[in-house]
């Protein structure tokens, strides 16, 4: 008997951080996603000749800084304020997000987590 509880303690804790470390990827993959829309959207609001994307999944993030990349002169010529108010702002916390969850995802004991959960780098 004096094994067991320890044992059990421990077991505890290592499910514990498992499901706090899978939560906390969740919670920035849906900050993502709401950044890329968030700049899908102010794009849009420049010029209505570019797409928005129909579905709200963890690719769009890059596209959201391709298509930024792509477009950098054209939205700026269109509103100038907006574009450095509203827009520039927006993407960099997307950029720094994006920075964050792959460096996060490169740390030791939340690599190994993230392996198993099935998380993985963005591109």
């Amino acid at each position: 008997m004096g094994y067991i509880p320890f044992f059990l303690t421990l077991g505890g804790f290592i499910m514990l951080f498992f499901i706090v470390v899978n939560s906390t990827f969740k919670n920035k993959k849906q900050r993502l996603v709401w950044l890329s829309g968030q700049v899908f959207t102010i794009m849009y609001s420049l010029d209505n000749t570019l797409t928005q994307p129909t579905s709200e999944k963890l690719d769009e993030v890059h596209v959201a800084i391709e298509s930024f990349r792509r477009h950098k002169e054209d939205l700026k010529k269109a509103n100038p304020e907006v574009f450095e108010n509203e827009l520039l702002p927006t993407i960099k916390s997307l950029k720094l997000a994006k920075a964050a969850y792959n460096q996060l995802l490169e740390e030791k004991p939340y690599s190994f987590i993230a392996k198993i959960m099935g998380h993985q780098p963005l591109s």
